[in-house]
């Protein structure tokens, strides 16, 4: 890129900055009718649903990061102009939102589950780097977690692969923790996937899994432990 361009972005990008510091009120009063009519059809495409950390980048006024929040995600609302965000904490108090810039995202590597963005782009002055960070940030996608709990799916994976006579047989385990906060420790700490997801949350979105996760632990002490019921599934077949 020649200094021409890098200083016509950079004025654009100053352009664009101290226009929506002013506009807040203005553009929820005009545009905002016409723009939420994007919302709904945007989340579908990206599968927003319940459980799932998202980033709203652009939010403007939070309607996107409102609307996901609605179906059950955990939400950050992302935009440049302080007085948007301002706006955005107005209307949705309890949703989380953030002062940052959609081309230099403030969230380490794959942060969230989904990126969206409801009409950012044309404000942009190197769009094709807010998506390049939009890819950087969102989790890559991983096979279902619980996929080989059920006996029928690991069956016909094993006759898929050509083995004969397979047979799943559950085992009971307990697994025996120290603490009531043990678990919590060990899947933040131990693991991948599962802390990587723990990762990603809000400060307090964390506190409250920390809770949940303590209590359910300490509804099942048995003498100085707590004993966790965690039984597996052993599948397996013969090769004809």
């Amino acid at each position: 890129m020649d200094a021409t361009s890098a200083t016509s972005e950079d004025a654009f990008h100053a352009f664009e900055h101290a226009g929506w510091e002013a506009v807040p009120r203005q553009y929820d009063e005009s545009f905002a009718a016409l723009t939420v009519q994007s919302i709904e059809p945007l989340l579908d495409a990206t599968e927003v649903r319940d459980g799932l950390r998202v980033l709203d980048v652009a939010t403007g006024p939070g309607y996107a990061a409102a609307a996901a929040a609605r179906r059950g995600a955990d939400v950050v609302g992302l935009d440049f102009s302080a007085a948007m965000v301002a706006e955005a904490r107005r209307q949705h108090p309890t949703l989380d939102f953030r002062e940052g810039d959609a081309e230099e995202l403030p969230f380490a590597d794959n942060s969230f589950h989904a990126v969206v963005m409801n009409f950012g782009l044309l404000h942009l002055p190197r769009p094709e780097r807010a998506v390049r960070e939009a890819h950087r940030v969102p989790l890559p996608p991983g096979p279902p977690f619980f996929r080989f709990s059920d006996s029928g799916e690991c069956m016909r994976v094993l006759q898929d692969a050509g083995f004969e006579s397979p047979r799943v047989d559950l085992v009971p385990q307990v697994w025996r923790l120290r603490s009531p906060e043990a678990l919590f420790e060990i899947m933040l700490h131990g693991t991948v996937r599962t802390a990587a997801l723990l990762g990603a949350q809000t400060p307090h979105a964390l506190d409250a899994i920390r809770g949940e996760l303590r209590d359910a632990t300490a509804a099942c002490r048995n003498g100085d432990a707590f004993e966790l019921a965690m039984p597996s599934m052993l599948a397996s077949a013969k090769k004809g």
